[in-house]
């Protein structure tokens, strides 16, 4: 270091803030860039993650006809994996598949969007999973709605794991909004 001191001391100089100490201007600059991209970068995902939420009410009531999730049974796979070409793949220019309908889970997770912010889609999906295949989407949804509209629940009590665990008490508690689910459910 001693050696290789005499070249690059020119690069730094003393930090007014604490003296003693060496900074290196164009570093700095660098750090700071990098913090302001990695902000404007989280800040985006926070919009993207919103933007999905609302799409899916969006072509929820946009789309009543057409089911928000694929079919799920073994035939309709193993029928589609034994039709499908492994030539090629899709090239530029080709037509785009149909885009997919957002599951329930998408549809929960724009509700929260709506209401508490950036939603957990794993831990709606989880949590609800057995409320949603108990009583069905169209009676879950409206409640779920009420839970994170209801003011007199705390903040820190609006979770998917509090609304899962408190539903049927929730039931009989809130009023339900006019929310529905316009496509199938299909668990």
């Amino acid at each position: 270091m001693r050696r290789c001191w005499p070249q690059i001391s020119p690069c730094f100089v003393v930090d007014p803030e604490k003296p003693g100490f060496l900074r290196h201007p164009r570093l700095d600059k660098e750090r700071v860039k990098q913090e302001e991209h990695a902000a404007n970068r989280a800040e985006a995902g926070r919009l993207g993650g919103l933007a999905k939420a609302s799409n899916a009410k969006f072509l929820l009531e946009q789309n009543p006809s057409k089911p928000l999730a694929n079919p799920s049974s073994a035939s309709a796979t193993a029928t589609a994996s034994t039709n499908k070409k492994t030539t090629s793949s899709r090239k530029r220019g080709d037509v785009k598949p149909e885009q997919k309908q957002p599951s329930w889970v998408a549809v929960m997770g724009g509700v929260w969007a709506q209401h508490m912010g950036v939603p957990s889609y794993p831990e709606i999906g989880a949590q609800l999973k057995p409320v949603v295949d108990e009583f069905g989407l169209d009676a879950v949804l409206p409640l779920w709605d009420a839970f994170l509209l209801d003011a007199g629940i705390d903040g820190e009590y609006k979770s998917p794991a509090f609304f899962a665990k408190k539903f049927k008490q929730l039931r009989t508690r809130l009023k339900p909004t006019t929310l529905q689910f316009k496509g199938e459910h299909r668990g």
